[in-house]
């Protein structure tokens, strides 16, 4: 005979932790709209003072998507796990070298006047206002929500490689232009990697530190306006040193990974 269902058996049914790939891009989607509806109340203050305006208006829709997040996953802690110290500087020496690798591949992607004009002026003329925005927030804010929240309930779902890629290619999207998605999924996969391998959200919020913060001091050194899609061959107008120095990123970047798997391996991989 068949077991009889009953709305009392649903309801103690083994629920799939939250959030699985589905309810992931579910985040994405709920973030653009917080996004939206945030700009549209900043509106006036978006105009007047850019810079002020875009650091509220990114803390105030992240945040709300963080809780959001939050509450559906019915979480009540966040784990930002230790970490051994010596894989502190190797990050610090991979990090611009892996910014540097990127910088080919997204060269190849055909440039749009018409887009960097979207852009131009969003953040203002406030350096340190801008710093705050991508340099501490961002490495904070989108650490907790898509390694935090999103890539560790993919993992309590999916196989690690799974987890790791769709939530760098949701992290990729969350920056909304083909440039940054780019950098931003494959710099994401590195991170979900360390996540799996450490359970150290820290190290990723140190990565997404330093990334952002060398984007920073780049523009601000060389006087760059911040919608310019200058990379490095171009600021160095000189190719042999220019590959030369994508020559030592790469040895950089595998010794650095051969390093990272040996360190990692006496942690624990998340589940």
């Amino acid at each position: 005979m068949d077991p009889i269902i009953t709305e009392e058996t649903i309801t103690h049914l083994p629920q799939k932790p939250y959030p699985t790939i589905a309810q992931g891009f579910g985040i994405f989607g709920i973030s653009i709209l917080i996004q939206l509806a945030v700009g549209m109340v900043l509106g006036d203050l978006m105009r007047s003072q850019p810079s002020l305006g875009a650091f509220i208006l990114y803390n105030l829709s992240l945040g709300l998507s963080i809780l959001f997040a939050w509450k559906m996953g019915n979480r009540t802690t966040l784990e930002l796990g230790p970490f051994p110290l010596i894989l502190v500087p190797i990050l610090i020496l991979m990090t611009p070298a892996i910014s540097l690798l990127m910088e080919p591949v997204i060269e190849l992607i055909p440039f749009y006047e018409k887009f960097q004009e979207l852009f131009s002026g969003m953040l203002g003329e406030n350096t340190w206002l801008i710093f705050a925005t991508v340099a501490i927030s961002a490495p904070l804010l989108e650490e907790i929500l898509f390694r935090g929240i999103i890539l560790d309930g993919f993992l309590k779902n999916y196989s690690p490689t799974k987890a790791i890629f769709w939530s760098a290619v949701i992290f990729g999207l969350i920056h909304m232009n083909p440039y940054q998605f780019i950098a931003a999924t494959l710099i994401g996969i590195l991170m979900g990697w360390i996540y799996w391998r450490t359970g150290s959200l820290w190290l990723c919020i140190l990565i997404h530190f330093i990334n952002n913060s060398l984007g920073f001091f780049m523009n601000w050194i060389f006087e760059l306006p911040e919608d310019s899609m200058d990379g490095t061959r171009a600021l160095m107008n000189n190719d042999s040193q220019y590959f030369m120095m994508l020559g030592i990123a790469a040895v950089i970047v595998v010794i650095g990974l051969f390093l990272l798997d040996k360190l990692m391996a006496k942690a624990a991989p998340l589940a």
